[in-house]
């Protein structure tokens, strides 16, 4: 709502707690200005890595153009979510709880490939 009380505070917890969760580079833009009726734009692009905001623009900034930049390490983030306990971790040490059934069928006919005549190579 144009009528909430410090958005950019819930906005900025909000991509925190995305980040922080499963790890994670999240770029978020916004504009900036005021779209001719009641909405006003606040600005405040930013940058979030990992559950942390490395760059954010000026909130109600009146230059043309506001460019936000970070440099981001990817293996950062690979290492991040690494050491992040896995819901899917937990999952696998529960027993299953279906019946696998093993089916001997295939969905496509074996073709074989072989060239028998070179003459055409």
């Amino acid at each position: 709502s144009h009528h909430e009380l410090r958005k950019l505070h819930v906005r900025v917890d909000l991509i925190k707690m995305a980040t922080k969760k499963s790890g994670g580079i999240y770029m978020y833009s916004n504009q900036c200005g005021c779209d001719g009726s009641r909405v006003y734009f606040d600005g405040s692009s930013m940058v979030a890595i990992n559950g942390n905001i490395v760059a954010m623009a000026e909130q109600f900034n009146m230059a043309d153009v506001d460019v936000v930049t970070a440099t981001v390490d990817l293996d950062e983030v690979r290492s991040y979510r690494g050491s992040i306990g896995s819901r899917s971790v937990q999952a696998s040490t529960l027993p299953p709880k279906f019946k696998r059934v093993l089916v001997d069928i295939r969905i496509t006919h074996e073709i074989n490939y072989s060239i028998t005549d070179n003459s055409l190579i």
